[in-house]
């Protein structure tokens, strides 16, 4: 299943960069010290890492890391933190309906744990995301002490990608 769901990923990245968005980097306009290739050769790069069978937590961060080499910023953190999980539920899936998706998603949320918050963890810092702030609960500049879920849900009032883990990921499925 690495085919499709790597593809579904380079379209997915590439429809990013090619529409216009209000302050965000296209293809028409680079911004925020970043041009719409960085974005490209990022998904290249992160695309094995997303598509591997390790866990959530550290698919995100091999991902994040292979960004991070490929060109020396953060340009899909979001992304990655929403794909890598909806990748795994994917992967594990004989008939793709949207009912069993949900259902795959829920099963992959249920099943973090702790080296899932660590490695999310190690990865939101190398990604160094802009306006991150800190938090009084599960900072992601401490050692964790919940699993990746319950921290995402902690921060799922202030963080609509958080929200998602916390919700099973309904408001885009």
């Amino acid at each position: 299943m690495a085919g499709p769901i790597a593809a579904a990923w380079h379209w997915a990245c590439g429809l990013d960069v090619a529409v216009r968005k209000a302050g965000n980097v296209s293809q028409a306009s680079a911004g925020h010290r970043m041009a719409a290739r960085q974005f490209l050769d990022s998904a290249r790069a992160a695309a094995q890492a997303l598509t591997d069978s390790d866990g959530v937590g550290q698919g995100i961060e091999r991902a994040v890391a292979a960004t991070r080499d490929a060109v020396g910023c953060n340009t899909n953190l979001g992304i990655l933190l929403l794909c890598v999980p909806l990748a795994r539920a994917r992967r594990a899936l004989t008939v793709a309906s949207p009912a069993a998706l949900l259902g795959a998603v829920e099963g992959v949320l249920a099943g973090l744990d702790l080296d899932d918050a660590r490695a999310g963890y190690r990865a939101i810092a190398l990604a160094a995301p802009g306006g991150l702030g800190t938090a009084d609960a599960e900072d992601v500049a401490d050692a964790p002490r919940v699993d990746l879920r319950q921290a995402m849900a902690l921060a799922a009032d202030r963080d609509s990608i958080a929200r998602q883990y916390r919700d099973g990921f309904r408001d885009i499925l």
